[in-house]
């Protein structure tokens, strides 16, 4: 339907971009009852628009298989117990079909009855629902992002490396045993961390320093204690000791409850792991919501945490090698990972901090919310493109979930394309399941099938000029740096210049002093003179440039919501022409035409060739040929009296003015509400003139 553009991101896993390019398909399950032992499921295939694949009943035994053959990414349940009563099994269950396991009704906390969502989420409109009516609601809520992710926490075991005594005070002895001592920790740090690569196993380790060396280690192996025992013994002597203990069993977690106020908020999250973890979280519009930090902060907790808040998306660092704490919990989200190309000084740090006017307690949460700007602000102009072309859309669709998919190497329009075929369908199942009778409610799914063909139609031109206005943004932000870059130029030579007549005046005053030549100082005052019309020359220049500059940044700058509105002297080609040299003129545009008087159709097709949304005209008439081209080509003509006070300016630039597109929006539903009664009210009249002529011909018939 939409041609495909490609975003390039600089993405860490490129096969988990392909992966995500693959195709959705979920699964929706029920239990079915049944005495045989092998249990049965109804079950309810979507892709990933939430269109129907196939529906049926399946033993459990057959769905490794039929996932496999299928490629089904997601299963999704009422109840998970309903699959195995065993957590164990369950894991195992996850593990071979390597699936993504979502209980649609919540986690082990408030839980919300299936019938309660089908109707929420406008799926069934019903009390009770059969097997395969759950299934089917339980795999298209899963598609809207509600429900309860299964995540399997793995086994943690934890190493520590310490002194065996505490060193009390001392001389230059004490000191010496306390460096032998670090010594010994360094030494066993090594191989214990030499042991790890060579067995291949995950960990993170920490270190504390002291003056005389290192004080301790740490290590966070992701690995049964059971395993990690075999290699690393615990071991207590003289000097140094190392302590082998269990930390996390593999166990089931839910990472995500059914929100309550803003269902599929998306996440960026900061991490910085260590002895204290920080956590810093922030949506994807800048503002900040979470930053805390704990001590021995585990894989879970600092999971749970996260989803207390929504989804995440991006988990970022301050460092440009990746902790693998901060791997682990990027793969458990099925997130991307952000990280700097350099590491980041603690002064800009602490400029950061002071910018932001956040209060931080510990370097560890000040390191988590640098981490969470930064990726912030690398994804930034990309997010504020998306809120852009999605308040172009004629449909309710969150721009965040589009956010997601883009990140995750799908193009913005595949991913707008995709949450607007969701919304069709779910307005169409609406529908359908309306308590209307089956005569009507066939015919309000046609007329709603028409609709959509129509609304898709209206997208697809709507795109058409989303790409004329993305070319023209990226030429006003071309016009932007050039012009910027003048200005800079500009600046530079001022500065050579005054510093050439500050050393000529300087010479001027020694040859004053020292010599009696009036030929002398007649030349350098020439040229001093010359020098400063230059410098008022290069500054009206610059005059100039910061009021282009000014103009640009206003248009590059503005919110989606403000509509610009162009004014235009007259409507002629040559105002035209200079209208769009100085300001621009770009599809989306309203136009304040201030004289109409005296304007011709070629002035008009001018203008709707440049994609204008509306004219405003002034107190003077608007020739018939202008208007009936304006008529012709749908463009609204609003009268300057009904918008005056609506207009407001950014600055103090006389040529650019803004609307709200909400309120232009209600006005231009008026004119074609007030344009429709006119033409009803045409049509009736003629209609009266027609009916009138037919009886006086009749009458005159039956005369003769």
């Amino acid at each position: 339907m939409f041609s495909q553009t490609d975003i390039k991101l600089n993405s860490p896993n490129p096969k988990r971009l392909k992966l995500m390019r693959d195709t959705l398909k979920v699964l929706g399950l029920d239990h079915l009852p049944s005495t045989d032992r092998d249990r049965l499921f109804a079950y309810y295939l979507v892709d990933e628009f939430g269109n129907s694949e196939e529906s049926g009943i399946i033993a459990l035994s057959q769905l490794p298989k039929f996932i496999k053959e299928k490629k089904i990414n997601i299963i999704a349940i009422d109840n998970i117990y309903e699959l195995y009563p065993n957590p164990n099994e369950i894991i195992e269950f996850m593990k071979k079909t390597k699936i993504r396991l979502i209980q649609t009704t919540g986690g082990f906390r408030n839980q919300v009855k299936l019938p309660y969502l089908a109707k929420k989420y406008g799926i069934k409109n019903t009390n009770k629902l059969s097997p395969q009516d759950a299934a089917e609601v339980s795999a298209k809520l899963a598609l809207l992002g509600v429900g309860s992710e299964v995540n399997i926490y793995e086994d943690i075991t934890k190493v520590v490396v310490s002194r065996s005594r505490v060193l009390g005070e001392g001389g230059q002895h004490q000191a010496k045993y306390a460096r032998s001592i670090a010594s010994l920790i360094l030494q066993e740090k090594r191989k214990i961390e030499e042991k790890l690569k060579n067995l291949k196993l995950p960990y993170d380790v920490y270190v504390r320093e002291g003056d005389k060396g290192l004080k301790g280690a740490k290590f966070l192996i992701y690995a049964p204690y059971n395993i990690v025992r075999k290699h690393i013994k615990d071991y207590k002597g003289d000097l140094y000791q190392v302590k082998v203990m269990p930390l996390t069993k593999e166990k089931i977690a839910f990472s995500s409850t059914i929100p309550r106020e803003k269902p599929n908020r998306m996440l960026i999250c900061g991490v910085d792991p260590g002895d204290h973890t920080g956590l810093a979280i922030m949506d994807l519009r800048g503002r900040i919501i979470l930053v805390e930090s704990k001590k021995e902060w585990s894989l879970f907790d600092v999971l749970n945490r996260i989803y207390e808040f929504g989804n995440p998306i991006i988990i970022a660092t301050d460092v440009p090698k990746t902790p693998q704490t901060v791997e682990r919990i990027a793969k458990k989200t099925n997130s991307i990972i952000y990280k700097p190309s350099r590491a980041i000084s603690i002064s800009e740090k602490h400029e950061l901090i002071r910018q932001l006017g956040i209060n931080v307690k510990t370097p560890h949460e000040r390191d988590a919310l640098v981490a969470a700007y930064f990726a912030y602000r690398k994804y930034k102009n990309l997010f504020d493109k998306i809120d852009t072309i999605t308040s172009y859309i004629p449909l309710k669709i969150n721009s965040d979930v589009v956010k997601r998919d883009v990140i995750n190497g799908l193009s913005i329009r595949d991913a707008i394309a995709k949450q607007v075929n969701m919304e069709l369908n779910r307005i169409i199942d609406n529908i359908r399941l309306a308590d209307v009778k089956q005569n009507d409610n066939d015919a309000e799914i046609k007329r709603l099938k028409e609709e959509r063909s129509m609304l898709l139609r209206k997208l697809s031109d709507s795109y058409e000029k989303i790409r004329y206005l993305e070319t023209k943004y990226h030429e006003l932000e071309r016009k932007y740096q050039l012009l910027a870059k003048r200005f800079e130029e500009s600046q530079d030579k001022i500065i050579i210049l005054k510093n050439k007549i500050k050393n000529y005046e300087t010479q001027l005053k020694k040859l004053q002093q020292n010599s009696d030549n009036p030929l002398v100082f007649e030349d350098y005052q020439k040229q001093i003179l010359q020098y400063r019309e230059i410098i008022t020359q290069k500054n009206k220049e610059i005059n100039k440039l910061l009021r282009e500059l000014e103009k640009y940044k206003i248009l590059a700058l503005r919110k989606p919501t403000n509509i610009p509105v162009k004014t235009l002297k007259r409507l002629t080609l040559g105002d035209i022409e200079y209208l769009d040299m100085n300001v621009g003129l770009a599809p989306g545009d309203i136009v304040y035409i201030v004289d109409p008087s005296g304007s011709g159709k070629k002035a008009a097709k001018k203008i709707i060739e440049k994609g204008v949304i509306g004219v405003i005209v002034g107190e003077n008439e608007l020739p018939t040929p202008a208007r009936e081209e304006f008529e012709k080509a749908g463009i609204p003509i609003i009268e300057y009296n009904r918008v005056r006070d609506r207009l407001f300016k950014i600055d103090d630039i006389d040529e650019i003015h803004f609307i709200n597109r909400k309120i232009l929006q209600k006005i231009v539903e008026e004119y074609k509400r007030a344009k429709e009664k006119t033409k009803s009210s045409t049509i009736e009249d003629d209609v009266e003139k027609i009916i009138s002529l037919y009886r006086e011909k009749r009458r005159n018939v039956l005369k003769h």
